[in-house]
């Protein structure tokens, strides 16, 4: 059996790759929708911070909520414990620490990854560069991914970095949700209704759903549409739905799960107690939104107390 310590760090190093790829993820999307949108449309970057939940950190160390600062924050803060680059260094130190139970060409991968934010995280910030910086990071956590699911095998250490990759995956998917399609279903200006469709756009584009959704050629509301994707697609990897199927069937191959798989049932009957079309108001999708994030943290605890020693962890 694996040591509780090896279990938690290779749990948590699945968590900060995969908020580092997210966070890279809606910088990178929100950067390109402000070029597409027309100039007499104010652009707004604080639902960034929303997303991320670092709105008080955010305060206290930054006077101004402009773009360069919030993408500072978000990309190249090494005091944010959420960048793209503090995540990256915090996954190759929970790593390096059980080496031995990664192929080596996983941890070389983590350390190609380690570099690349490293050197270029500064330049990350400024618009010109900013675009490759992140494909960057995008690319070299799904060539890590490629190189665990094709050269690891399938014991505990890869359940403990699948259960949390789909846990912050999840996290991350209602967190947009919540701030991005809730900005467009709230109370807005006739101009700013114009661009809705190149917003429902970016949504699913922060989350590498635009053409898995496309594919599907739904008829009907878009917005609806849109948002029963996000959550209830059971064959798409970035749903919610199935992060958290994929959650259940990882937890049934360890030990004493059985309070990971309450847990587990437990935030599916959440989701599915809402369809889409009750969703398109703000408030309700919020409301949802917020009850799947509570869902998704007691999964989360559940999977400490039993495996790690302790009730919970920081976020």
């Amino acid at each position: 059996m694996l040591l509780s310590r090896v279990a938690e760090r290779l749990y948590w190093a699945a968590r900060y790759l995969e908020r580092a790829e997210g966070a890279a993820r809606i910088v990178r999307e929100h950067s390109n929708l402000m070029v597409d949108l027309p100039l007499r449309v104010t652009p707004h970057w604080d639902h960034l911070l929303a997303i991320t939940g670092a709105r008080t950190d955010f305060d206290a160390r930054y006077e101004r909520a402009d773009e360069k600062s919030i993408v500072t924050f978000l990309v190249a803060d090494p005091l944010n414990a959420g960048s793209v680059q503090s995540s990256i260094a915090h996954a190759r130190e929970n790593l390096r620490t059980c080496r031995d139970i990664l192929p080596t060409q996983a941890w070389n991968a983590v350390n190609d990854l380690y570099l690349a934010a490293q050197r270029g995280a500064a330049d990350g910030v400024q618009r010109r560069f900013r675009s490759r910086f992140l494909e960057t990071v995008i690319a070299q956590h799904q060539r890590l991914l490629g190189i665990l699911t094709s050269t690891m095998s399938r014991d505990e250490a890869y359940t403990m970095l699948r259960l949390g990759r789909h846990i912050e995956r999840a996290d991350m998917v209602t967190r947009v949700l919540d701030v991005r399609a809730g900005l467009l279903l709230g109370d807005r200006g006739r101009r700013a209704e114009l661009y809705d469709d190149l917003q429902w756009s970016s949504v699913l584009r922060s989350l590498s759903a635009q053409q898995m959704y496309n594919r599907r050629a739904v008829v009907g509301d878009g917005a609806s549409e849109v948002i029963r994707f996000i959550l209830g697609e059971p064959t798409f990897p970035r749903s919610v739905v199935y992060c958290l199927d994929g959650v259940q069937s990882s937890a049934r191959l360890l030990p004493r799960s059985e309070s990971v798989m309450a847990a587990c049932r437990a935030a599916l009957v959440e989701l599915a107690s809402s369809d889409a079309a009750t969703l398109l108001a703000a408030d309700e999708l919020h409301r949802k939104a917020d009850c799947l994030q509570i869902a998704i943290g007691t999964i989360s605890d559940r999977i400490a107390a039993a495996y790690f020693g302790h009730a919970s962890w920081p976020s």
